[in-house]
């Protein structure tokens, strides 16, 4: 399972560089794979951090940091004084990962539109409320799909019918 925060407001940006390795500013519709550290430069978390919009990250974080990292940027925020906000949105969205050589296949019908040009690290929304996101942990082609729960089954069906013809 996936933690999932929104990092928004004036100072988000900010925020992400200063606490993570990674240079952050990409642009709308760039995800980043990278660690936060303290001032020390042990890892507190690895993280998965999508610019989604003006002043707006979606971060990801995996397994048995969610609650630790969650509440490691919070501290951080009230402690620089940030002028931003990190709300869970965990309960609100699931995770499908479309991964493998036929991947592209599968997701072509739901993304409806060339997918050849979705290039690896970028996000984009479908539908306004899917947050589609170019990553793969697994070696081969793949996304992640943030969906709101009430559409998880639905969509998961829509996946299940479009493999079929890849078993």
């Amino acid at each position: 399972s996936f933690g999932k925060f929104i990092l928004q407001g004036p100072d988000a940006l900010s925020a992400l560089e200063m606490l993570s390795t990674n240079n952050m500013d990409k642009g709308i519709g760039h995800t980043t794979y990278t660690l936060m550290c303290n001032p020390s430069g042990g890892i507190e978390t690895d993280i998965t951090i999508s610019h989604i919009d003006n002043n707006k990250f979606y971060l990801v974080i995996g397994g048995g940091f969610i609650q630790y990292g969650y509440q490691w940027i919070l501290d951080n925020i009230h402690k620089y004084k940030w002028d931003c906000s990190l709300t869970d949105v965990s309960r609100e969205y699931g995770v499908l990962s479309v991964m493998g050589k036929h991947s592209k296949d599968i997701l072509k019908p739901l993304l409806k539109e060339n997918i050849n040009n979705f290039k690896f690290s970028r996000n984009k929304w479908i539908d306004d409320d899917i947050l589609a996101i170019r990553l793969t942990y697994v070696g081969e082609m793949g996304w992640e799909l943030h969906i709101p729960k009430e559409k998880c089954l639905d969509i998961y069906h829509q996946l299940h019918q479009y493999g079929r013809d890849y078993n």
